[in-house]
């Protein structure tokens, strides 16, 4: 029987994570932003840096492992935010393995999030999404979340003009 769970990550498994996360937020900046991927990671690490000053003991972020049956199959990275005067949660990261996608891992784990925010007491989640992922994005909007606003950009080069 399969039996699929979160648990918290141990401090042991962070730097695996820290790397992995910030790698693959590279790759997406590089694509997104049309940048060399050596200045994609430059900027990636100085905003991971930010984010968690203290690694996994940065106050008000949450990390955990995703878990099929004994089997990490991906991560989940949350923090509070505040914004306009309320506290939400903001999925930073959330990661379930090339292999293991389309089998319900990430709806599990966005539906487990639904009810440990409403635990501790948080009426909305927060979210962004590369234009690029589309898949995580129809998965978002099948489990409610909607748009709260669009970046968008016009590339004015020759080259971009020619296509």
């Amino acid at each position: 029987m399969q039996k699929i769970y979160l648990k918290e990550m141990l401090e042991e498994e962070f730097e695996s994570f820290f790397k992995q996360s910030v790698e693959a937020y590279s790759s997406d900046l590089s694509i997104e932003e049309n940048i060399l991927i050596d200045e994609a990671r430059a900027a990636a690490e100085k905003q991971f840096a930010q984010l968690l000053p203290n690694k996994i003991t940065t106050p008000e972020n949450f990390f955990y492992k995703i878990y099929d049956n004994d089997k990490s199959i991906g991560h989940l990275w949350f923090s509070i935010r505040k914004n306009f005067g309320k506290e939400r949660i903001f999925i930073c990261d959330i990661f379930v393995q090339e292999s293991q996608r389309g089998k319900g891992f990430g709806t599990f784990a966005l539906k487990w999030l639904d009810s440990k925010a409403q635990e501790l007491g948080f009426l909305e989640i927060g979210l962004h999404a590369f234009a690029q992922n589309t898949k995580a994005q129809s998965l978002y909007r099948q489990l409610g979340y909607k748009l709260t606003s669009v970046y968008m950009k016009k590339n004015l080069s020759k080259e971009a003009n020619n296509l």
